[in-house]
């Protein structure tokens, strides 16, 4: 049976707009993991860290990939 705290955040996540929800997912697929992983230099996008991620479009399909900062696929350009 979840806690009144884990229910809390449930209904708190669930009245999100998408923008936010989307920044959740997104957070919990890279963030979070490298935390619990204590992998200091995942997980986030700042000068001096590891830098592979891929720029997703409005469908959320891959337009590029960057690995260790060098961009290996793809186009900045939004295909239509």
């Amino acid at each position: 049976m979840p806690s009144k705290m884990a229910s809390k955040i449930a209904n708190k996540k669930a009245n999100k707009k998408p923008k936010n929800l989307l920044n959740d997912v997104l957070n919990m697929a890279s963030s979070v993991p490298a935390k619990l992983l204590d992998l200091q230099e995942h997980g986030r996008l700042e000068s001096g860290l590891r830098a592979d991620f891929v720029l997703l479009n409005q469908d959320l399909s891959a337009q590029a990939t960057w690995i260790n900062g060098a961009q290996v696929s793809g186009s900045l350009q939004d295909k239509q």
